[in-house]
């Protein structure tokens, strides 16, 4: 634990993301006392952001849809139903170039969509192709590069 503001202000991400594993599990530790759906949406969000400072990569994670779901997005699509599947992750915005992990090994930048009827990424746009994605860090910028400009 940090004791004091000066380190609070300087934790690297490693202490923010034990930080939020503590707070997690203090705000979810009771199970079953009334307020589980705030405390379960405290607990994704905690995950999220973990997820985030431990290493940036943000696992694909999917799951059959049930029977509502489909029944909601077959207004919009002509997806075959024993193909339905739902993302259980953090997604990129639309239009977002991100990092991405394949199968494979490759690391490389693609361009997450959202149509009407289907979300997908541009050049990986098999589900199972990709299997993580981080959002493009900022451009290096060096202290040399200021004085130049």
């Amino acid at each position: 634990m940090i004791e004091d503001y000066e380190s609070i202000n300087k934790m690297t991400d490693a202490q923010a993301a034990e930080v939020l594993e503590n707070m997690k599990i203090r705000i979810y530790g009771g199970r079953g006392n009334g307020k589980t759906r705030l405390f379960y949406s405290y607990n994704v969000a905690m995950q999220k952001a973990i997820q985030k400072l431990k290493d940036g990569w943000i696992p694909i994670k999917m799951r059959p849809g049930t029977d509502e779901e489909y029944e909601e997005f077959s207004q919009y699509g002509d997806c075959p139903r024993e193909d339905f599947r739902v993302f259980e992750c953090p997604l990129p915005d639309d239009d977002q170039e991100v990092l991405v992990t394949t199968r494979w090994g490759n690391v490389c930048i693609d361009t997450w969509h959202r149509d009407e009827d289907c979300c997908y990424f541009e050049d990986n746009s098999d589900d199972d192709d990709v299997i993580a994605w981080m959002p493009k860090p900022a451009a290096y910028k060096s202290e040399v590069q200021d004085d130049i400009n």
